[in-house]
């Protein structure tokens, strides 16, 4: 299993159109074969912090992922809100 963490600090002008656009990603992207789970969070001390915690089977899962309709149309567009660039980090389990 890999779990990635990505990070977006978005522009508060465009929040309510991040969360819409997300919340159709996020969608689309929990029925996708090999994923375990996908949620976003929100910072409690900064409105503007956004963070997707997501679990995927495998690497193959996730280049599939990266591929899909929703996710190259949505990205783009979360990138354009942002005050800051995002980060994405994987993690493998070790213990």
């Amino acid at each position: 299993m890999i779990k990635i963490v990505a990070e977006n600090y978005i522009k508060e002008e465009y929040q309510e159109e991040f969360l819409k656009l997300t919340k159709e990603l996020i969608i689309l992207s929990r029925e996708e074969k090999g994923n375990i789970s996908y949620h976003l969070y929100q910072d409690i001390n900064d409105d503007s912090h956004f963070t997707f915690i997501e679990e995927w089977k495998n690497q193959e899962a996730i280049d599939l992922h990266n591929q899909t309709k929703h996710f190259t149309t949505i990205v783009p567009q979360i990138k354009s809100f942002a005050s800051k660039p995002s980060r994405a980090i994987k993690y493998k389990e070790v213990q």
